[in-house]
């Protein structure tokens, strides 16, 4: 009977812990929800006192620099805050840097406040060159920016949007054959000029294109340009891939990698391991990396 009695006392006394076990834990949980705050209710992080002035790390193009390393040296942000969100017409990449914001959508420019999202300016000149390709506006210097299209290239200006100039291409088919779009034209900080590829449709071998670059002279962008600086051809199909420390690099279907100077002359060739060389490159420290279509990365130094 005692040993029952015994028996009866220790199951008790195991409930009771049991159970208080279960309020603690309750407890534990229900502390520990107070310290969770939905993304909606977080303070919002200050710009000014995480970042310092954030206006100083501007993206001035796609891809960031000419060698299209798409690296910013500026901090990220150490959690997701939105700072803005506005409906827009612009369909192109964004492009920030003198505390705007910039998008394309046809020949027009949307330009917003990098930090509160506020409407600036819209430009919109008559008889505006289209912008396309899916890189396609380009700061020039602290005045002056530039947008490309299929037929030619804008000069604006960046506290208004004014246009200054436009160039018109000359007669003939901007980019390669079907791939315009991707490889567009392309501004060399280095080089200071605007580069564009060129096919000829009248090219004597029917198997080839004809490719040339053709470069226009922004040393001063307030300079209305009409005529192009120099042009090159190549006894190939080839594409812009990027540009660094006065080169600008192209591609070939041949599987080389050509090197042209300021002067439009060619600095080096080069083949690859084989196949393809018209994928998009990067110049960077003095390097240029680019993959082909043959399951290699390779590495040149730019310089040779």
């Amino acid at each position: 009977m005692g040993e029952k009695m015994e028996n009866t006392k220790t199951a008790k006394i195991a409930v009771a812990i049991l159970a208080l076990l279960m309020v603690s834990s309750t407890i534990v949980l229900l502390g520990n929800a107070v310290q969770f705050h939905p993304a909606s209710t977080a303070p919002p992080i200050s710009t000014l006192a995480d970042y310092g002035d954030i206006m100083q790390y501007d993206w001035p193009r796609a891809g960031y620099d000419e060698g299209l390393s798409s690296g910013n040296p500026g901090p990220g942000p150490e959690k997701a805050n939105i700072l803005f969100k506005i409906p827009t017409s612009g369909n192109s990449h964004v492009v920030v840097f003198d505390g705007k914001a910039f998008l394309t959508s046809g020949d027009r420019v949307y330009a917003y406040d990098a930090i509160s999202g506020n409407e600036l300016w819209i430009s919109d000149p008559d008889g505006s060159i289209s912008a396309s390709s899916n890189n396609n506006l380009f700061k020039l210097d602290d005045t002056y920016f530039l947008t490309q299209g299929s037929t030619g290239i804008s000069v604006r200006r960046i506290s208004n949007g004014d246009q200054i100039w436009q160039f018109d291409f000359p007669a003939g088919q901007h980019g390669m054959p079907g791939s315009g779009s991707y490889f567009g034209g392309h501004y060399s900080d280095s080089m200071q000029m605007w580069l564009m590829m060129y096919s000829d449709p009248s090219y004597d071998d029917p198997r080839k294109q004809h490719a040339g670059v053709i470069a226009i002279d922004l040393s001063d962008p307030a300079v209305p340009q009409t005529e192009p600086l120099w042009d090159w051809w190549a006894d190939t199909t080839a594409e812009l891939l990027c540009s660094g420390d006065g080169l600008a690099f192209l591609g070939s279907t041949e599987g080389d990698i050509i090197a042209l100077n300021t002067n439009g002359t060619v600095e080096w060739q080069a083949p690859l391991l084989g196949g393809v060389a018209q994928q998009t490159g990067m110049y960077y420290d003095g390097k240029v990396l680019i993959s082909a279509v043959n399951w290699y990365m390779t590495c040149l130094d730019g310089a040779t």
